[in-house]
């Protein structure tokens, strides 16, 4: 994302997935978006797919369970989610524990990703700094759906190359 070499111009990107959230540093964020203009076509489409923090950042779910969820193959899952975010609330820290149990053998993971968070005004800003203009925002990737700040699990940007 930070650096596609590709010969070649589109008529959109898409960067789905939440994967934009995962940059955190100036440096990485600068980079994926001029990779992404110089990937456009004057008129292009960007289409960003992030978590929505404002959903839920002043008063979030710290902790949260997903237990005993059971695959087709009879595999066992329990995934257990530990978040925080920085005082600043601009970087979230997600934190998984995860249990799979194959048939007598368990598995024991844990994961930490920080994920940078975004509002609709600070990418706003930081596309308009990077040649883009923004013309529309989704609360999901479903056709139609509006963007509501405090509602949305999502905050889908669309913006144009100028």
């Amino acid at each position: 994302m930070r650096s596609l070499r590709l010969r070649r111009t589109f008529d959109a990107v898409l960067c789905l997935g939440t994967a934009f959230n995962y940059l955190t540093t100036p440096g990485d964020i600068r980079k994926a978006l001029d990779t992404f203009y110089h990937r456009l076509r004057p008129g292009g489409l960007v289409v960003l797919d992030l978590t929505n923090f404002d959903a839920w950042i002043d008063h979030p779910r710290n902790v949260g369970a997903e237990v005993d969820f059971r695959a087709h193959d009879g595999t066992r899952i329990a995934i257990f989610a530990f978040n925080e975010q920085n005082p600043s609330k601009t970087i979230h820290i997600a934190r998984f524990f995860t249990v799979f149990q194959r048939g007598k053998r368990i598995e024991i993971g844990m994961d930490e990703s920080p994920l940078k968070v975004w509002t609709e005004t600070n990418l706003s800003r930081a596309l308009r700094r990077h040649g883009f203009r923004p013309i529309g925002w989704y609360g999901d990737l479903r056709v139609g759906s509006r963007y509501r700040r405090k509602e949305s699990p999502r905050m889908i940007a669309v913006a144009v190359r100028r």
